[in-house]
């Protein structure tokens, strides 16, 4: 049994829902973020960038 071709598994990269956590709080973000809304500017520059792509769960749109 072959693999997927290679244009599908290229494809997912750009497909992927990636975030933001904060290394004070923890609170997480969807869509990248340069720092956190509850600690405000001591956050800055202390954000991970986190991948959801295979995460289960919620997404809550508002």
């Amino acid at each position: 049994m072959s693999s997927e071709p290679i244009e599908r598994r290229v494809s997912y990269i750009g497909d992927r829902l990636r975030g933001s956590r904060c290394s004070l709080c923890g609170k997480e973000y969807f869509r990248l973020r340069d720092y956190c809304g509850t600690c405000g500017r001591k956050s800055f520059g202390k954000m991970k960038d986190i991948d959801f792509f295979y995460e289960k769960g919620v997404l809550e749109v508002c």
